[in-house]
């Protein structure tokens, strides 16, 4: 329980951001779009999110996000 708490903190705001609408499905282009960023940038955050959270795909992402709470 500590550890999943100090997971759900080592997310920055942007991270979370680009999270919350990955989990509504939409496209990294749109994210870019949305949060001023490059496609390269949303990409780099979804990878760094996927290593502090040890999940293997986008889609183990989100579902770790929801069972922690995160969203």
């Amino acid at each position: 329980m500590i550890k999943e708490k100090k997971r759900r903190t080592e997310l920055s705001e942007r991270e979370l951001a680009v999270l919350e609408y990955l989990a509504k499905g939409w496209a990294d282009a749109d994210i870019a779009t949305e949060l001023s960023m490059s496609l390269v940038g949303v990409r780099g955050v979804i990878r760094r999110a996927c290593q502090k959270t040890a999940s293997t795909t986008r889609c183990s992402l989100i579902t770790w996000a929801f069972k922690n709470k995160v969203l």
